[in-house]
């Protein structure tokens, strides 16, 4: 079999850094790779099939230089691996994604020697640099094994916001048929597009105390630090309570979520949205969706 050697694009610098041989060109082996996972729920053996696969292969760019096709579709493709197996907001992610490859420090050297020198510290950047990344790649395997694979990813918070946001907004009247009789089955329609749209949440299992009261939020994303509290308005008089309502949960709910989205579903009580959210949304990270039947 044909060897293939580290850095054999550096002449004579394979044998100052001491780098051993390599089976495989990394060309075949990244077009072995299946990518089919992309979008797919993951299972944990898959994951670190996956996470195997790209160390092997990684390990199989060392004779190639610094962003590289090659290189650069490794990254891209470990990149996108991560983010779907640990989230974009993760540890894992974030650190994979500012490894460096290239030597950014500096040296003295005569101009003789300068080339020479150069590329030694170029390639020994290269070599550390995917050493480190796939030290990453090894510690997920590890935190899928301590962890279990649905519990290592961490969603993007603002993009998981968004689609419960959007959940409300475009989908939840549309479920409901019938006019609604009371707030349980607003809850009861906005758990199933939560649970079809794959969210992870709770229902009325948290509980805060503040103010000598107990508070029970009717949706909790631990995840994302977000409630979310069904209303239902059926008369003036119902109007003014939910007002009274939202100003308490909001305080309460503040002692440990920082995102709060009141749904209000309105039977054509509210003649005026502007004036209902007025001083409410003005408070951060408050949200309030009113949604006529």
């Amino acid at each position: 079999m044909k060897k293939y050697y580290y850095l054999q694009s550096f002449s004579g610098i394979n044998e100052a850094l001491g780098f051993q041989e390599l089976e495989m060109p990394f060309e075949k082996a990244i077009n072995e790779l299946e990518i089919n996972w992309i979008g797919n729920e993951m299972k944990k053996d898959e994951a670190i099939q996956l996470l195997t696969e790209l160390i092997s292969k990684g390990k199989a760019l060392y004779p190639e230089e610094p962003y590289s096709e090659n290189h650069t579709r490794w990254i891209f493709i470990s990149l996108e691996a991560l983010e779907e197996i640990f989230g974009k907001s993760s540890r894992i992610f974030k650190s994979f994604n500012s490894m460096n490859y290239t030597f950014t420090g500096q040296f003295v050297a005569t101009a003789e020697q300068y080339e020479h020198i150069s590329s030694i510290k170029d390639a020994e950047a290269f070599r550390k640099g995917l050493d480190s990344a796939i030290g990453i790649l090894k510690a997920g395997i590890d935190l899928i094994n301590q962890k279990g694979i649905e519990n290592v990813h961490r969603p993007d918070e603002s993009n998981e916001i968004f689609k419960i946001l959007s959940l409300i907004d475009n989908k939840l009247r549309k479920i409901i048929r019938n006019k609604p009789k009371g707030e349980n089955e607003i809850n009861d329609m906005l758990e199933s597009l939560f649970t079809v749209a794959g969210l992870k949440y709770s229902r009325e299992k948290t509980r805060i105390s503040y103010s000598s009261k107990t508070y029970v939020p009717d949706f909790v994303f631990e995840d994302l630090k977000t409630v979310v509290e069904g209303k239902f308005c059926d008369s003036k008089k119902r109007k003014k309570d939910i007002i009274s309502e939202i100003n308490d949960d909001i305080q309460a709910y503040r002692t440990k979520y920082p995102n709060i989205i009141f749904v209000v579903y309105d039977l054509g009580i509210i003649r005026d949205q502007d004036q209902f959210k007025e001083g409410i949304e003005s408070k951060d990270q408050v949200m309030i969706r009113i949604v006529k039947h």
